[in-house]
């Protein structure tokens, strides 16, 4: 009976010492990573994690758009970069991608590819000057993307339409 409960005593010591060693790793693994991209719930909770001050957001969004963003990534090493994708109410596609970057790097969503740009002009956005893409998306249907400079960030918008509405959106884009 001694022997049994020696036995025991000694399982659950090495239980409680692999949990440990387990949450141990989680937390270092997270402070290593921390900074890097990983998908967030809100905008509050981006400038909460990452310490970013300067997201910007749209004030106009079109009705067919839902509200808060479906996914939102971002990361702040190497570089601040946050990407903020909207639904369609209807499809419940991501027809609306808005990307803010430090860097050179671009994210690509398929379903927003412009995979025949039909019109390419300047257009300025609140004074600065950016590139407007006009064409089709891989289903046929229209696409627009638009690109700025704002301070430190490019910003790139793509919607799933023609581009009368991202124009609204990009207008009405501030931090």
């Amino acid at each position: 009976m001694v022997r049994e409960l020696k036995g025991f005593f000694y399982f659950l010591i090495l239980v409680v010492a692999i949990v440990g060693l387990l949450k141990l790793m989680n937390l270092i693994s997270g402070n290593l990573h921390k900074g890097y991209l990983g998908e967030f719930k809100s905008y509050e909770e981006v400038e909460r994690v990452l310490n970013i001050k300067e997201i910007f957001r749209p004030a106009y969004l079109p009705q067919n758009m839902l509200w808060p963003p479906a996914h939102i990534f971002a990361q702040s090493s190497p570089y601040v970069t946050i990407i903020s994708e909207y639904s369609d109410k209807d499809s419940g596609e991501i027809a609306l991608l808005i990307i803010q970057t430090e860097g050179r790097a671009y994210y690509r969503r398929k379903e927003l590819e412009l995979v025949e740009v039909k019109e390419k002009t300047s257009y300025s956005i609140n004074n600065v000057k950016g590139e407007l893409e006009v064409g089709t998306c891989g289903d046929g249907s229209p696409c627009s993307r638009l690109s700025w400079q704002a301070d430190r960030y490019r910003l790139v918008i793509a919607l799933k339409a023609p581009p009368f509405e991202l124009l609204r959106i990009a207008e009405s884009i501030s931090k």
